[in-house]
């Protein structure tokens, strides 16, 4: 018989113990008495090796994810410069009235949101490798951001002389339990790629449901996006998918981006319990396949509503309240404090959290603007301690905060009265402040309530502008709206149809006013097939006039 191998430790001098590897074999002598050999093997390298394995993967892991902790906690860091710029350039464009400086504070402030969205690339991948990230299910209908997505990229594609399709399976139920935010990520990412990388030919979007558990409305999910682009070698399928690497060959000059794009992609997918596959040839363009597997149907439809919450920027006065700002950055507090210049507003600064209990105890302001990340004394024991006090606790705290992560936005909202992420805009500012202060408006009472109701994509706008408005201005116009339309970043429309409000007050067209405030609303609320019908209205209507 064979007994083994059996790991064991023998004794060695010095009182070191050598890991072996024994194995018994009972044999028998000339005389059949039984025996047992014994054969043993030193394992000392391979138990050192198999040790030094184990440890140089658990100190990979840590650093991927300090790197991964690192980096989502920089966002604060990187955040907080991009609040000055993209603050003062936005105060800037308001103030000048050269056009030439506009246009170059314009793609200033453009410039600063480009490289925010890259930063939010960077910090999604952080996110999601620090295991930070959650899914928000709730009822999505797919069908409106497929035809929203029609809508976004028709242009761009009829500009590259491309057919745009979007196919839904007429079997598709209304409503699922998906998280709308991460599902449009991953569709547009998608989608963009595929209109990026295909110069000649078509791009579709397709969609179908396929049933999984009747009983339990289960059902398969499956999203295809195909394209007659450049292509992607078999060689490639898999790398394209990897952070920072783009396909062999690709022109990062020519095409741009961070390489972020399909990871994201691939990890959210993944995240919500799906796969993504390529199947594409060099110069025969590309199928990217998602299929999210048991997804939900939901029996309650989602409901589109517009927010009655409304920035009116340039139309807002408050009541001479006193506000304090306790923020230990000079150049943010600046930007707050040219922001609310022209509002009516007693501003008090502090420079932490200890300080501004003292100046919050002596004057008792009507309300607090906290930045939750100080020295001396953070936003989040100050709040606490104000909080707790029965003199103190009635006032409204608004934190400011440059983070970004989700379990911090929890506990900040749960803390404060208010909540805004930097960069801080003045619209986000003012529209903060109304929630908490009384204010009065230049718009009278009727035309404030006709913007707070839901906007007909049907109506009409009068035809014809003041005639003071000149030929310049218009083109002007014209040259930003196809700006925004390309890029359809909602802070950019929102941004725009600030500006778009201020132009049509100082030329007194009642007509540019209330389109502008129609886009506004509808950005705000993310109503992307409004927003479209109101560009093409305000086109019309600016290309009449200079027609005239």
């Amino acid at each position: 018989g064979r007994s083994g191998p059996i790991e064991i430790h023998l004794a060695a001098p010095g009182g070191k113990k050598i890991p072996v590897l024994m194995n018994l074999v009972l044999v028998r002598d000339l005389d059949q008495r039984p025996m047992v050999w014994s054969v043993i093997e030193d394992i000392s390298a391979r138990k050192k090796s198999e040790t030094d394995l184990i440890k140089a993967k658990e100190t990979a892991d840590r650093a991927n994810k300090a790197k991964s902790e690192f980096l989502a906690n920089m966002s604060h860091e990187i955040r907080t410069p991009l609040n000055a710029i993209l603050g003062f350039s936005e105060l800037l464009a308001d103030q000048l009235s050269n056009e030439k400086q506009k246009d170059f504070v314009n793609v200033i402030n453009r410039s600063g949101k480009n490289l925010l969205l890259l930063i939010n690339d960077i910090l999604d991948l952080s996110k999601i490798e620090a295991g930070r990230m959650q899914l928000e299910p709730e009822p999505v209908n797919v069908k409106n951001i497929l035809n929203e997505m029609s809508q976004i990229f028709l242009l761009t594609a009829q500009e590259k002389d491309l057919d745009f399709e979007v196919i839904v399976d007429k079997k598709l139920p209304q409503s699922f339990m998906l998280d709308e935010t991460r599902l449009r990520q991953i569709l547009f990412n998608l989608a963009g790629n595929a209109v990026k990388f295909t110069m000649a030919g078509k791009v579709s979007v397709s969609v179908k449901s396929i049933d999984k558990n009747p009983e339990l409305n289960l059902v398969d999910l499956i999203f295809e996006v195909r394209d007659t682009g450049i292509g992607i070698p078999e060689d490639q399928h898999e790398i394209i998918f990897q952070a920072f690497k783009q396909q062999e060959g690709q022109s990062t000059r020519k095409y741009g981006g961070t390489g972020l794009g399909l990871t994201i992609t691939k990890r959210l997918v993944e995240m919500m319990n799906g796969r993504i596959a390529v199947e594409s040839e060099l110069g025969k363009g590309s199928i990217f396949r998602v299929c999210l597997n048991d997804v939900n149907i939901s029996s309650v439809h989602q409901q589109t509503t517009l927010s009655a919450d409304l920035d009116f920027a340039k139309s807002l006065v408050f009541d001479n309240p006193l506000v304090l700002l306790i923020e230990d950055i000079d150049i943010n507090r600046l930007v707050i404090r040219e922001m609310l210049k022209t509002k009516n507003i007693r501003l008090l600064e502090a420079v932490n959290g200890e300080l501004g209990l003292a100046i919050a105890r002596e004057y008792k302001p009507d309300l607090i603007l906290m930045d939750m990340q100080m020295p001396v004394m953070d936003g989040y024991t100050a709040t606490r301690i104000l909080k707790s006090d029965p003199d103190f606790k009635h006032i409204p705290v608004i934190a400011l905060t440059a983070s970004a992560m989700k379990n911090e936005a929890v506990e900040i909202k749960a803390l404060c009265d208010g909540y805004l992420q930097k960069p801080v805009t003045p619209g986000k500012l003012l529209n903060e402040l109304t929630r908490f202060l009384s204010y009065s408006s230049n718009l009278s009472p009727n035309k404030e309530t006709e913007i707070r109701q839901t906007i007909s994509p049907n109506s009409n706008a009068t035809s014809g502008l003041s005639p003071t408005i000149e030929l310049q201005k218009i083109r002007l116009i014209l040259s930003e709206l196809k700006s925004v339309r390309e890029g359809m970043i909602i802070d950019e429309i929102i941004s725009f149809s600030i500006r778009l409000i201020e132009t049509a007050d100082e030329c007194k067209s009642e007509e540019i006013n209330k389109i502008a405030e129609e886009i506004k609303i509808q950005a705000e609320t993310f109503r992307i097939d409004k927003l479209l019908i109101s560009f093409d209205k305000l086109e019309s209507l600016l290309n009449r006039n200079t027609a005239k």
